[in-house]
């Protein structure tokens, strides 16, 4: 892979990092504020995260020296998108409580 790739994987790792910190913070702890911290961080990443990644996926179609990196912006892309529908569907409703 070449370099402009290689940071376009460590930016969606670190990502993915910080999304599993939020995940640790909301399943670890019975405080009610940190588990509604880490659900709302956890979500506003993964927007921004989709925002991000559609843009570069977007910028990096038909360049052929960009090429290399769109199917990784295309991936890391939907896997936010998907991560923001799992959230929606954990979500607790009121006759749940």
């Amino acid at each position: 892979m070449k370099t402009g790739a290689m940071h376009a994987l460590y930016g969606g790792l670190a990502g993915g990092a910080l999304i599993f910190f939020c995940y640790f913070l909301t399943s670890f702890t019975s405080d009610r504020k940190c588990v509604a911290a880490g659900v709302h961080l956890d979500l506003l990443l993964a927007a921004v995260f989709t925002v991000v990644f559609g843009l570069q996926s977007y910028k990096a179609y038909g360049v052929p020296a960009k090429m290399d990196r769109f199917p990784l912006f295309v991936i890391l892309g939907l896997g936010s998108i998907c991560h923001i529908g799992a959230m929606m569907l954990k979500k607790p409703r009121k006759d749940d409580k």
